[in-house]
């Protein structure tokens, strides 16, 4: 079968995941609400709000690859750090603000998270020194560098986590084939056990979490179906800075629409 998506066509799936996902998250009251008016039962709208939120997670699967892909070709690694932090600043507000709607239904700035695009740069981080060092023999630290970056995701509980920034460095190491095995890890072990605990304490009924768990992982096969299918080219020339742009700019959108539909 020929292999059919850009570079350029993996980041507007991506951003339409991310902004879906999002939406439905800072407006899941109302959509709950108008599913309910047609389902009239509980269990069936959630499963259902859970269907539609679920394609949100095909977002960073396609991110985390691109940035694999994007420290594999750069020329200037230091510039693409350079780029990432600087977004993960200027994201960092919009994205306090939105997780604290999400969470409490007001809109705060609180720090207990960072945004995803910490993630992406501890991801690119562990990438590009575990190649510096390695292209100097320098094994046993590119190792450590790696560790290091994947430690600082931990303590910082940035967006997916540790487990984020694994799987960036395995879509870097072996492009393609470790996704797979990126997938399986997030989505096969690390997502399942996230809702252990509310499991065990009944903050979450079981049925709700086997439904979770069956969901976000068909549609993190949906994402490998799509890398697998990526040809390796950028696709039609765009300016980069507006993938960038897109994350702090859609969460103010949505916080506004948010505002606006609260007041009203």
């Amino acid at each position: 079968m020929t292999k059919s998506y850009s570079g350029l066509d993996l980041k507007i799936i991506a951003i339409c995941s991310m902004f879906l996902d999002h939406g439905m998250k800072l407006f899941a009251y109302p959509i709950k609400a108008m599913l309910y008016g047609v389902t009239q039962q509980i269990m069936l709208t959630e499963i259902l709000f859970l269907l539609l939120i679920g394609f949100g997670r095909v977002a960073f699967l396609l991110f985390g690859f691109q940035i694999a892909e994007g420290v594999r070709y750069t020329h200037d690694i230091q510039g693409y750090w350079r780029r990432l932090a600087m977004f993960a600043l200027l994201s960092e507000i919009p994205y306090q603000m939105m997780v604290s709607s999400i969470r409490t239904g007001e809109i705060l700035v609180q720090f207990r998270l960072q945004n995803v695009f910490v993630t992406l740069l501890l991801g690119a981080v562990a990438c590009g020194l575990f190649r510096q060092m390695m292209q100097q023999g320098r094994c046993q630290m590119a190792r450590v560098a790696v560790f290091a970056c994947v430690a600082v995701a931990f303590l910082l509980h940035t967006d997916y986590d540790a487990m984020g920034v694994v799987y960036i460095f395995l879509c870097y190491i072996a492009p393609k084939k470790s996704v797979w095995y990126g997938i399986l890890l997030l989505y096969g072990v690390w997502f399942p056990l996230q809702y252990l605990p509310m499991v065990l304490t009944k903050q979450m009924p079981l049925y709700m979490a086997v439904v979770s768990v069956v969901v976000y992982f068909a549609n993190a096969m949906l994402a490998w179906a799509i890398i697998k299918n990526y040809h390796g080219e950028k696709g039609k020339r765009v300016n980069p800075y507006i993938f960038y742009v897109f994350y702090p700019v859609h969460i103010l959108v949505l916080i506004g629409l948010q505002i606006r539909h609260m007041i009203f």
